[in-house]
């Protein structure tokens, strides 16, 4: 049973790191297409600034288990977001 199980977590800790090394298309410039992004928030509510071109894109995340749209939450350099279906994710982390 116990190898069973650290043979699952490897498998998932290994899909996590793929996913994260992927480039996520809620999660990039819509000017340039680049991941290089920290999360801001104004006027009109979070959005990502680009830091090659400078560009804002709004955060619209949008849920991967059920294709509602997500809202965000921030805590610390972490943002989170919520769908209304009940779904809860990791949407982006600023660097420090």
């Amino acid at each position: 049973m116990g190898s069973g199980e650290d043979t699952w977590a490897s498998v998932r800790t290994s899909q996590e790191r793929q996913a994260q090394a992927r480039p996520r298309p809620d999660v990039a410039c819509r000017a340039c297409a680049s991941a290089n992004v920290t999360v801001q928030f104004g006027k009109y509510g979070y959005y990502l600034k680009c830091g090659d071109c400078g560009g804002n894109t709004p955060a619209k995340p949008v849920c991967a288990a059920c294709g509602q749209p997500g809202k965000v939450s921030k805590r610390g350099l972490e943002f989170t977001a919520t769908c209304a279906g009940g779904h809860t994710w990791a949407y982006w982390t600023n660097p420090a």
